[in-house]
C-alpha cells in the first residue's frame, strides 16, 4: 500500500517538495560498508524503486565514495546530484551539526539512525530553519519504531506509561559500532531513571511465542521521554539478547565497563569483534521489538509485538521507509521531523505487512 498526501498542501510544505525531492536525484548512504550499512543498500532497491543509490565510506574505494563524518567537507564535496543524505555511521559520537548544516544548505534531506541524546540534540538544532530540506533523526527502532508504536498505543486509549523491549537477535554481522552500541551503557547511570544502572536485573520476556533476555538500556532521548505525536511519555527502554547466557555475560561485564571511559571501551569492542561470529552461532537470527503500556496500577494494559526474520530489519528498514516518505514528498514541512511524522500508524502497519513482519496489536490509526 502507497499512500497518496493528503489535497491542499500548504506553502511550507510545497516548498518542502520543491527543495528536494528532485526526480531521479541520488541517495547518499554514509557507512555503507558498516552491518547496519550493508543491511540497508540490499534492501533499497525494493524500498527506494527507481532511485540511485551512493555508498560512501570513511576510506572510500572502487565501490564508494569517500565521505569522513569528522570531515564536513568530504560531504559537501559529495551533494552533487543528491536528493537525501542516509547517516548509517555509528555508534554517533560525532557532532552532526556540519553535516545536517552541509544538507540544509544543499536542499537535502538529512536521515540517520543515530541513538545517542546529543547526536539527536545536535541534528535537530542544526535542521531548524530549513527553508526546504527535512531532518529525520534517530529514524531507526528505537527512538523512531518505538516512538511510532507507542503513538498507536496512545491513540487507542488515554497516554500511559511505555515500556520497551528490543533485540535485532544474535545470528548476525556485528560491527565494532553495533557491539559498542550494546556494550558502552553497562554499568552506567541511566538518565531517564535516577539512581538505576544498566542493564540492571535480567528479564525474560517471551515475544512472539519466543524467549528473549533483557536489560535496561539509556533511552535515546533520556528523561525527555518518548515523543509520541504530540505527547512526551515515560518509558523505560530494554535491549535483550535471545539466550540467556549471553545475556548474563553482559550483565557480568557491568562492574567493569562503567568503571572505563568510552574510548576504552571503544578499543574493546574493536579488538573483541573477531570473536563475533563465534559467539553468534549460538543464538538465532530473529529480532523482535514489543512496546507495552501500563493503567493506573502498573499492569500491562495494551502492547504491540514485532517479529523479523531478520532482526538487523528492525533497525535497517524504518530508515528506508523515512527517506521513500520524504522522496515522496510527503514532509508536512521542512526541518526536524519525527519517524512517526513521516511514516504514521496505518502506513507502518502497510509496510511492515510488506516486509513479511510477524506483527500483533497493531491496527490500522489515524494517518
Amino acid at each position: 500500500m502507497d499512500l497518496l498526501p493528503p489535497p491542499g498542501l500548504d506553502r511550507t510544505r510545497a516548498g518542502a517538495r520543491r527543495g528536494a525531492r528532485r526526480i531521479g536525484a541520488a541517495v547518499l548512504l554514509l557507512g555503507a560498508t558498516g552491518s547496519l550499512g550493508a543491511a540497508i543498500r540490499a534492501a533499497a532497491p525494493r524500498w527506494l524503486p527507481g532511485r540511485a543509490l551512493r555508498a560512501a565510506s570513511r576510506r572510500g574505494g572502487p565501490d564508494a565514495a569517500r565521505v569522513d563524518v569528522r570531515d564536513p567537507g568530504s560531504l559537501r564535496a559529495a551533494l552533487r546530484g543528491v536528493a537525501l543524505v542516509l547517516d548509517a555511521v555509528g555508534p554517533y559520537d560525532y557532532d552532526p551539526t556540519p553535516l545536517v548544516a552541509a544538507c540544509v544548505a544543499a536542499g537535502v534531506h538529512w536521515v540517520d539512525l543515530a541513538d545517542r541524546p546529543a547526536f539527536l540534540r545536535g541534528a535537530e538544532a542544526a535542521g531548524a530553519g530549513s527553508p526546504g530540506a527535512a531532518v529525520a533523526t534517530g529514524a531507526s527502532a528505537a527512538p523512531g519504531l518505538v516512538e511510532a508504536l507507542g503513538r498507536a498505543l496512545a491513540e487507542r486509549a488515554a497516554p500511559a506509561p511505555l515500556a520497551s523491549w528490543f533485540s535485532v537477535g544474535s545470528r548476525k554481522a556485528v560491527s565494532s559500532a553495533l557491539l559498542f552500541a550494546l556494550v558502552r551503557p553497562l554499568g552506567r547511570a541511566l538518565p531517564e531513571a535516577p539512581g538505576a544502572v544498566s542493564p540492571g536485573p535480567v528479564l525474560a520476556r517471551e515475544v512472539r511465542g519466543r524467549p528473549f533476555w533483557f536489560g535496561r538500556h539509556p533511552w535515546p532521548r533520556g528523561a525527555e521521554g518518548a515523543r509520541c505525536g504530540a505527547q512526551r511519555i515515560p518509558i523505560a527502554h530494554h535491549v535483550g539478547m535471545d539466550r540467556r547466557i549471553q545475556a548474563r555475560a553482559l550483565k557480568a561485564l557491568a562492574p567493569f565497563g562503567g568503571r572505563l571511559p568510552e574510548r576504552a571501551v571503544w578499543a574493546a569492542c574493536r579488538l573483541t569483534r573477531p570473536l563475533a561470529p563465534g559467539i553468534a552461532r549460538l543464538g538465532g537470527a530473529a529480532g523482535v521489538l514489543r512496546v507495552e503500556a501500563f493503567d493506573a496500577d502498573g499492569r500491562v494494559r495494551d502492547a504491540i509485538e514485532v517479529r523479523a526474520a531478520s532482526g538487523l530489519e528492525l533497525a535497517a528498514l524504518p530508515p528506508l521507509w523515512a527517506a521513500h516518505a520524504l522522496l515522496a514528498g510527503r514532509a508536512p514541512r521542512p526541518g526536524p521531523l519525527r519517524f512517526d511524522e513521516l511514516v504514521a500508524p496505518d502506513a507502518l502497519a502497510a509496510r511492515m505487512a510488506q516486509a513479511g513482519w510477524d506483527v500483533a496489536g497493531l491496527r490500522d490509526g489515524p494517518g
